[in-house]
């Protein structure tokens, strides 16, 4: 080879013989290797730059060519500098056993391989975060989470979240990983109107990339780099999130751009906690009042209708009738009374359906019937639960208050169906009302016809057993006459 065609060649290359002395190489062997222009020929290759040359892939590439196989090859790299692909051949007409190597610089491929490697990694944990962020987890779990995964990020070596307590100016530690107590002596609390951290009250953050001057003990790790981002939530910093290394670390702009991104998704996560705090001590405040309603106020309820009971006996036929209105009045307080607790038991108790005897249901009913005369025609066993009496007594009660002085209930066996007809002698209920009575808040139109739960109640309870329930005339054709439910129950098989 010419030694001009040689020079102009773009790669490194160098021709060695059977000794490993240089025969020949080009300018470009030279630059790459700062080998100057003192003359090769002669010197052994690997005495040339021993700390690059002298490698074990490099003499096995070389073995290989001189064993007889035409082309071999490696890759070279020393300390994080320059990347080489080698490629070995025989070189003929130089002896037996002589070869041509020749360098390719790949550094910036690689590189951009090992940036793109590295953004793919960034993105999986970011999505991780992300996801964590999104779950289900309690405030604590994903703070701890997103923290672990902060940290595979950066390959840092410990980190912590504070979050801000009634003083604006002080954060208080929540969670802690690695050997973070070891270098900030595990500080249960921060103040961000000082430096280094003042400059996050207002939003902006901290990036140190030197070595900072805290002292250790004795074999005890060092803090090189170390990052403090702030947590913000309706434009207000609500705390910190601070990450240490113990190397020396620049944050890329991407990283600063991802960790600044963490921070407002953790801000999104904790003032989504203190929105679900809130509302948990609403709702225990809520289930106090409804214990108060459904218990003490049911209790005093039914006292009170057992004494207008026991005082009707001692008053004169003329004062009876009035004392009736207020027994009635009691009566149905304390079916609403009762219907809000059968709403919590449906909303909180998902209960299981098993075997149940219609008439139990019915006769337990009984007294939310008043004085109305109840007939039973039938019985049959469905699927269903305790709260099937609040079907029954629901039915009845609405019959008692619109009036009615008989209800009648009949079952009928259907298929793999029970059907059950709750029929009284009431004023019945008008065609342009009947699509819309199972609606809660629908009441009756007269004052006084109650709070409309009672039959969405019994709407929702035959949902629960997989039943359905419809109201029709009790004389087909003539509303006035009466109303009749109709419950389809499943049978259990």
């Amino acid at each position: 080879m010419q030694p001009e065609i040689v020079d102009a060649l773009p790669h490194a290359v160098v021709a060695i013989g059977p000794d490993d002395a240089v025969v020949w190489c080009n300018r470009a062997f030279r630059v790459a290797f700062a080998l100057g222009d003192s003359p090769l020929s002669g010197a052994r290759l690997f005495t040339l730059c021993d700390w690059y040359f002298d490698d074990p892939e490099v003499h096995e590439a070389l073995s290989a060519v001189r064993d007889g196989l035409p082309e071999a090859g490696c890759t070279l790299s020393r300390n994080g500098g320059r990347v080489y692909e080698v490629a070995v051949r025989s070189l003929e007409g130089a002896g037996d056993g002589a070869a041509l190597l020749v360098f390719s610089d790949i550094s910036e491929q690689v590189r951009s391989d090992e940036a793109g490697s590295r953004s793919r990694a960034q993105l999986e944990i970011v999505n991780a975060i992300i996801r964590a962020a999104t779950s289900c987890m309690t405030t604590a779990a994903i703070l701890e989470a997103v923290l672990e995964r902060t940290l595979a990020l950066l390959r840092f070596d410990a980190g912590a979240v504070y979050l801000v307590g009634e003083d604006p100016a002080m954060a208080h530690l929540r969670v802690a990983q690695g050997f973070y107590e070891l270098v900030y002596a595990g500080a249960p609390t921060i103040r961000l109107d000082c430096p280094p951290h003042d400059a996050l009250a207002d939003g902006g953050t901290c990036y140190r990339e030197t070595y900072l001057d805290i002292a250790h003990e004795e074999g005890e790790l060092g803090v090189f780099s170390a990052a403090s981002i702030p947590i913000s939530a309706d434009g207000r910093v609500i705390g910190l999130l601070a990450i240490v290394s113990s190397s020396f670390y620049r944050f890329s702009p991407l990283e600063r751009e991802v960790l600044e991104a963490i921070g407002a998704e953790l801000g999104a996560v904790v003032r989504r906690g203190e929105l679900e705090a809130a509302l948990a001590r609403e709702h225990r405040a809520a289930e106090l009042y409804l214990d108060v309603i459904t218990h003490d106020l049911g209790n005093l309820q039914t006292a009170a209708l057992a004494n207008a009971e026991a005082l009707e006996e001692a008053l004169s036929p003329e004062e009876r009738p009035r004392l009736g209105q207020i027994r009635e009045t009691l009566r149905r307080g304390l079916s609403v009374v009762r219907n809000i607790g059968t709403l919590r038991r449906l909303r909180d108790d998902a209960g299981s359906l098993v075997p149940t005897r219609l008439v139990t249901a019915v006769e337990a009913a009984r007294a939310d019937a008043g004085s109305m005369a109840v007939e039973v025609a039938g019985d049959g066993i469905v699927l269903a639960d305790p709260l099937l009496v609040e079907v029954f007594a629901n039915l009845f009660g609405n019959s008692n208050k619109f009036g009615a002085t008989t209800v009648r209930v009949v079952v009928e066996e259907a298929g793999d169906r029970i059907v059950v007809r709750v029929e009284d002698d009431g004023p019945g209920i008008p065609e342009k009302e009947k699509a819309r009575v199972f609606s809660r808040y629908v009441t009756g139109p007269t004052p006084g016809s109650g709070s409309g739960l009672g039959l969405s109640i019994v709407a929702a309870l035959m949902d629960r057993y997989g039943g359905a329930a419809d109201v029709r005339d009790r004389v087909p054709g003539r509303h006035g006459a009466g109303a009749a439910f109709i419950l389809s129950f499943r049978r259990p098989t």
